[in-house]
């Protein structure tokens, strides 16, 4: 048990390092360009919202034997909690707003409607579940919840929270902080990346048994699973022809963090599965 602990947290602290130093290095070292998504068209984005979602319940339905044992409202919080920290959005990203500009109150009253909307997600997705009796199922109830959470949840929950958000708008700040860089916002970036890594270690944990196959085959799997989840799997593919760079540097700008993701999976399960070893 005190070698797997020690592994499993080595194996965290390489995860953190590698991962993030993908994107960092990239992004200041070579000097590939922040992706400004701003302009992606309906579908694209509805597509790749789409595969995060049935990421979600693939990854629920491998753990449904594990998960089950617990009540809805636990389930409901582990799977919130779970999609919220990969896609780093329950902590990290409002934190790392508030190192860049100072502003630390303000990012998190914005994030209010997409976390409550994530809460409302995990929950149907939980209770979905129960009519869910063949694997083809999840295609279908993947595709209405999706649907449901972009036209009718999200924009009902703009509505009642913008008026609230824009009321608290003088909180805001201008970032004090600009590319490159330095270790003021380094730092933060890296101890706040524990977030996904943790995250990324408990998915591992509930579904490394359900998978078929060899180790590595399970490794590649668990890797493409996380980048789904996240949401940074396809963006390079569905998003690079409406980015306003060159193709290549299109690519490198969304490929930054499909990489890093594919490293922050693949890497949690070398690490689940070296620690399993007698």
């Amino acid at each position: 048990m005190v070698k797997k602990n020690i592994i499993l947290f080595f194996g965290f602290l390489v995860t953190v390092l590698l991962s993030l130093s993908i994107h960092i290095v990239m992004l200041q070292v070579i000097g590939v360009q922040y992706p400004d998504n701003s302009g992606i068209p309906l579908i694209p984005r509805l597509l790749n919202k789409w595969l995060s979602v049935l990421a979600l319940f693939v990854f629920y339905y491998l753990a449904k034997e594990k998960l089950s044992k617990k009540s809805i409202a636990i389930q409901t919080i582990i799977v919130f909690c779970l999609y919220t920290m990969v896609k780093e959005v329950l902590i990290r990203a409002n934190l790392m707003e508030g190192v860049v500009t100072t502003s630390w109150i303000f990012p998190f009253i914005k994030a209010v409607p997409q976390l409550l909307g994530y809460l409302i997600l995990a929950f149907a997705l939980v209770v979905s579940n129960f009519f869910i009796s063949k694997k083809w199922q999840l295609l279908g109830i993947s595709i209405l919840i999706t649907c449901l959470l972009q036209f009718v949840l999200e924009p009902q929950l703009n509505s009642i929270f913008n008026p609230i958000i824009s009321s608290y708008s003088y909180l805001a700040h201008d970032p004090i902080y600009e590319l490159p860089y330095d270790w003021h916002v380094l730092v933060p970036a890296y101890l706040t990346f524990a977030e996904p890594v943790i995250a990324a270690f408990v998915i591992v944990y509930y579904i490394w048994e359900k998978l078929d196959g060899k180790a590595w085959q399970k490794i590649i799997l668990i890797g493409i699973l996380i980048c789904l989840i996240k949401g940074m799997l396809l963006p390079v593919f569905l998003f690079t022809p409406y980015l306003k760079l060159n193709f290549i540097a299109a690519i490198a700008s969304e490929i930054q963090f499909t990489l890093e993701f594919l490293a922050v999976g693949i890497l949690t399960s070398i690490f689940w599965a070296w620690s399993r070893k007698k």
